[in-house]
């Protein structure tokens, strides 16, 4: 685990700080090495990043493979629908020629 070797940045209320990471539990929590932290609430900055303006086209591919096949199943069930309402169509047509005889 490379942790420790990263780094964030807090603000405390008081001061911007930059803090070294000891470990990420979770997704969701971040344990840092901070003898103190002035204030209850503290807002953390993203991770560093060498150019910030740099593409994640691994995470873009993703993105758009998971895009893709949710479109696909939206037009997949678009489709069922039309050729089930032109088939109604079809047969309300059929009824009134039947009954214009």
């Amino acid at each position: 685990n490379n942790a420790k070797k990263l780094r964030i940045q807090i603000e405390d209320g008081k001061a911007m700080k930059e803090v070294s990471i000891v470990s990420i539990p979770s997704d969701n929590e971040v344990e840092i090495n901070s003898p103190e932290v002035i204030g209850v609430k503290v807002f953390v900055f993203g991770e560093q990043v060498n150019d910030f303006r740099a593409v994640d086209y691994e995470g873009l591919t993703t993105l758009n493979i998971s895009a893709t096949q949710e479109l696909s199943k939206l037009i997949d069930a678009q489709n069922k629908k039309i050729d089930m309402l032109m088939e109604e169509i079809k047969k309300m047509k059929e009824e009134k020629l039947t009954t214009l005889k």
